[in-house]
């Protein structure tokens, strides 16, 4: 049977993104993205649910995703959802949602950073292209 795993979401980051490596040498970024939906209740007032969702970025797009995320941005995220799923030390099992992200494009200027010319921030921009 078909199926099929895509996710986009347009969000600011939670957090500033944290990199890593894993013990074989391989590197990722992860972060978490809140996306806000509004609507208009039954009685007329606006209303509003935010969603947070983690997001982990491998490869050669983790490390500018870490050098250039920063709390607050705007990121366009595109990706597929995995869950993981692990047993505790008292035997309960547990899960959690997350975006691995194939894509991570920002949405709005990139942060001033010492030792770094405009020209080169904006080069570093859109990443995963």
């Amino acid at each position: 049977m078909p199926s099929h795993n895509a996710v986009t979401i347009l969000g600011h980051l939670v957090r500033d993104p944290v990199i890593r490596s894993t013990p074989q040498g391989q590197q990722l970024t992860e972060f978490d993205i809140a996306t806000n939906y509004r609507w208009t209740g039954p009685n007329g007032a606006t209303q509003e649910d935010t969603c947070y969702l983690s997001v982990t970025v491998w490869g050669k797009q983790a490390p500018p995703v870490a050098q250039y995320g920063r709390k607050g941005r705007l990121a366009l995220v595109v990706g597929r959802l995995r869950q993981d799923r692990w047993q505790d030390d008292d035997g309960q099992m547990h899960s959690k949602h997350f975006v691995q992200a194939s894509r991570v494009i920002w949405c709005d200027p990139p942060p001033k950073q010492a030792n770094h010319s405009q020209a080169q921030q904006e080069d570093t921009t859109h990443h995963g292209q």
